[in-house]
């Protein structure tokens, strides 16, 4: 049954793919989250996927107890928003949740899937 006309698209993983962050070089969250093998965060910024045939193009993230606030928010993997993103990430504290969802990557032929959602527990 398809959705009603104007209903928000649901965000069902279509493609196997893994996808992790990279925030600062010096920053601890992106040295647990951004694997070397997959270039490290050094020349790396944003969300990533393990593989390089995708380029992830837009996420909603979440935040649950993020030192006692809650943010919600879409936004592009570059620029002014990927700044807002990585900001509210900085700020996270002990016991913080970060969930990064609807991960929209396109492949090399255009085509846009959605991929694994992202938890971040800290």
């Amino acid at each position: 049954m398809n959705p009603p006309a104007g209903a928000p698209t649901p965000c069902l993983t279509t493609v196997n793919v893994r996808v992790f962050i990279c925030l600062n070089k010096q920053d601890s969250i992106s040295a647990k989250y951004c694997p070397k093998r997959y270039g490290g965060c050094f020349t790396n910024r944003g969300l990533r996927t393990t593989d390089k045939n995708y380029s992830i193009i837009s996420f909603k993230m979440r935040s649950e107890n993020l030192c006692g606030e809650q943010f919600e928010m879409e936004a592009i993997n570059s620029g002014a928003t990927w700044n807002e993103a990585q900001a509210i990430v900085n700020r996270a504290c002990a016991g913080s949740i970060v969930k990064f969802s609807c991960i929209r990557a396109k492949d090399k032929n255009g085509n846009v899937q959605v991929l694994h959602p992202l938890t971040i527990q800290l």
